[in-house]
């Protein structure tokens, strides 16, 4: 299971791709106005944490927030996710 702190994080990364068919579609999205619009104040690092702490849970992941997509889609998304923050540190310090 999940922490809270860890799951709101997750939440804010889900929320802005829930309707896109393919999540992965939406990561450029994602990083401009979660992580590089500085809207949340939390480090890359941080959110490369929660996304860690979250793909090693056996939580369900797609129900953090009402959204179409099966846990292995928002796995995959943010196992994306995690590698794009990682190959570029460029992204919110």
């Amino acid at each position: 299971m999940i922490d809270d702190d860890t799951k709101g994080l997750i939440q804010t990364l889900i929320y802005p791709v829930q309707f896109e068919k393919d999540p992965q579609n939406g990561i450029e999205r994602v990083i401009e106005f979660v992580l590089q619009d500085k809207t949340a104040g939390v480090s890359r690092e941080k959110y490369i944490a929660a996304i860690k702490a979250a793909l090693i849970s056996t939580e369900d992941l797609s129900t953090l927030i009402p959204q179409p997509h099966s846990d292995s889609t928002i796995r995959d998304y943010l196992r994306e996710l995690e590698n794009t923050l990682a190959v570029n540190s460029d992204y919110r310090q």
